[in-house]
């Protein structure tokens, strides 16, 4: 679950420049374009369209869309590898929306996790120790999913750093129910363990939100960062399948999400030009994860129909 987090929401942008964009034609069609559209004028020559407007447009950005993609049917046209450009690989706006598809996805993953707390509500009994504990898990993972459809319909300073900071709190929210769900005893919200946990991980995710805003955005750092918390989360939920297996007939939907998820994230380490302008690996891993997050809620809910029929 965790390394899912990881890969969905931190495994573009790591560059602020690429070849495209550093590329003396791409240079100079910005020039021309923006001589010719006369941006920063009051009436520029070539008005933004009302949709792009309303998703935030500028002139000058117009201009370097239409650039990228002119440089992109060139390197189509002659055979050359398509090009990235700040980082990004060049797709196709529709009505404004940078990544339509991983929007739609994005949509999909929020969804899902609704439908499965839906299904965790209405099977599990409101006396589970830890009924609650899963809403506030999926009230932020939905949370999550919202500022990734913002940041791949508009990638901005503030929509980027909300994604990230927001994948983040995902992270750090699964950890803390890990932990209370393995560690918190048969009465979590009394312990003092579950009282150290929230102290400790709300620090963590504090000090982490602190260093990205005001010492150092630094992607690999925060690659790093989540990846390990990640990986120790992982190995934890591994051990405690294999300490339950034989008592806990539902144990196997852990470990095979955990296993699906590593094939999974294959999509992003095998990285490839969008097809069609729309369908990328970045976009077909947010389609991986939509039946995987319907595992684990299946897994948490069958957790938790055992936990009330045997404890």
């Amino acid at each position: 679950w965790s390394l899912w987090i990881i890969a969905v929401f931190f495994g573009v942008h790591y560059a602020s420049g690429s070849l495209g964009d550093k590329s003396w034609f791409y240079k100079d069609c910005v020039e021309r374009c923006l001589s010719h559209s006369l941006c920063g004028t009051d009436v520029p020559q070539r008005p933004v369209e009302w949709s792009l407007l309303l998703l935030g447009w500028s002139c000058q950005e117009d201009c370097q869309y239409h650039c990228m993609h002119q440089l992109t049917e060139d390197d189509i046209r002659y055979g050359r590898p398509v090009k990235q450009f700040y980082g990004k690989w060049p797709f196709v706006r529709v009505f404004g929306v940078q990544e339509l598809a991983s929007v739609v996805f994005s949509l999909a993953n929020g969804l899902a996790a609704l439908l499965g707390l839906y299904t965790y509500r209405r099977l599990v009994s409101k006396r589970y120790r830890l009924f609650w504990l899963w809403h506030v898990n999926c009230a932020v993972t939905v949370h999550a999913w919202f500022w990734s459809v913002v940041f791949h319909c508009r990638d901005f300073p503030l929509t980027e750093r909300m994604d990230y900071f927001c994948a983040t709190s995902l992270t750090i929210i699964q950890m803390f129910c890990q932990q209370v769900r393995i560690f918190g005893g048969s009465a979590p919200f009394r312990s003092w363990k579950t009282a150290m946990f929230g102290l400790a991980d709300g620090l963590l995710f504090v000090g982490h939100i602190l260093y990205m805003s005001f010492i150092s955005f630094d992607y690999g750092y925060n690659l790093a960062f989540n990846i390990s918390l990640g990986a120790m989360m992982m190995a934890t939920w591994l051990i405690w399948c294999y300490q339950n297996y034989g008592e806990r007939p539902y144990v196997w939907k852990c470990v095979l999400f955990m296993f699906l998820l590593i094939g999974a994230m294959s999509l992003e380490i095998n990285d490839f030009p969008p097809l069609w302008g729309l369908i990328d690996a970045h976009c077909l891993w947010h389609l991986a994860t939509v039946p995987l997050t319907l595992l684990w809620y299946s897994f948490l809910t069958d957790d938790g129909v055992y936990e009330c029929k045997n404890k």
